[in-house]
Formats: C-alpha cells, sequence, structure tokens
C-alpha cells in the first residue's frame, strides 16, 4: 500500500478524515502545528479525494508531487469549503515536478482569508482562475501553468502576482501591486 502525504495546519485541534476511493484514514491535528494527511491508496487513477473537515485548514502544502506515488494529479480540486485556509501550495516554481492531469477546474469560491497561492506547472490547466472571491489574497504564483484567463478580486491586497501570459486578466483597484 502506498500513501500520499500532505503537509497540512488547523485553526482549531480536530480529527481529519481522508477518503480516497472508499480506503478512510483519520489523523488527530492540533491547532498550529503542521500534521501529515497520510491517504493510504494503491492507485489515483479515476478516485475522488475528500478531506474533512475542509472548513478546518489554515494551510495545505504539496499537494504536487507527494508521497510515493510520484505526482497527484486529480482532474478538478474545490476549495469552497476551506473558509479558513490562508495558504495552498500546489506545486512552486522552483519544483521541478510538472503537473499534467489537472486540467478542468479549480474553485476558491469561499475562501476569502486565502492570503498565499502557490499552483505553479499546472501545465494542462487550459480555463480560466477566478479568484474573485479570495479579498485577502497577498501573493499569487501561477508561473508555468496554462490560465487563459485570470480574475483577481477587485481591492485586494495582493503585491505579488507571478503567471504566464493569459488571453485575458481581470485586476481592478490593486493598489499594493507591486510584481507582476
Amino acid at each position: 500500500m502506498k500513501s500520499i502525504r500532505i503537509p497540512a495546519e488547523v485553526y482549531s485541534d480536530c480529527y481529519i478524515y481522508s477518503d480516497v476511493g472508499g480506503q478512510i484514514a483519520a489523523h488527530r491535528v492540533k491547532r498550529n502545528t503542521e500534521a501529515y494527511l497520510t491517504c493510504p491508496v494503491d492507485e489515483l487513477g479515476n478516485a475522488t479525494m475528500y478531506i474533512h473537515p475542509g472548513s478546518q485548514f489554515t494551510r495545505l502544502g504539496s499537494l504536487s508531487g507527494s508521497g510515493q506515488l510520484g505526482t497527484f494529479a486529480p482532474d478538478q480540486m474545490s476549495f469552497g469549503d476551506a473558509k479558513k485556509l490562508r495558504e495552498l501550495i500546489f506545486a512552486t516554481k522552483d519544483m521541478s515536478t510538472k503537473n499534467y492531469g489537472l486540467k478542468d477546474s479549480i474553485s476558491f469560491s469561499g475562501a476569502k482569508l486565502l492570503e498565499k497561492l502557490y499552483i505553479a506547472n499546472l501545465v494542462a490547466y487550459s480555463a480560466s482562475l477566478d479568484l474573485s472571491d479570495c479579498t485577502s489574497l497577498l501573493e499569487l504564483d501561477a508561473s508555468n501553468s496554462g490560465f487563459t484567463g485570470v480574475k483577481i478580486a477587485a481591492g485586494a491586497p495582493i503585491t505579488t502576482i507571478r503567471l504566464d501570459t493569459p488571453s485575458a486578466l481581470e485586476l481592478s483597484d490593486l493598489y499594493n501591486l507591486t510584481e507582476l
């Protein structure tokens, strides 16, 4: 049995449950302490991964290239229930891992506290990235990704945006933006 290990931090002490294709693992996670969610799985294939309760996460890291499975490549990702999520590291430019699987959708509706988003190297992604609900966003790294458009919340305190040349870019009232 192989596994995916995902570093995570939560808002308050809780038990986190991960379910990948019917294989459930429980983890006790203490507040403000990095823990690793270990999801036992032989093969991701078309399996759906659920991590509960999503509303408790403040940080999720290294979602790409985790564990012994090589690249973790889901078709879709939704962070709508992650109301306390402040940092998400899917992949960064300095990681050699390129993700060819995620190409359908990433949803951040409801992630109003998200401050740092690192989603570089999503080479197969060919849709827009809508961050209009992320009103606390400070930093976005979406370089080496195939985003066709990016929409940032109007008035967000963002200082840094790293991305390749999308065909559409919607930026409004970003007074703190110093790096594009």
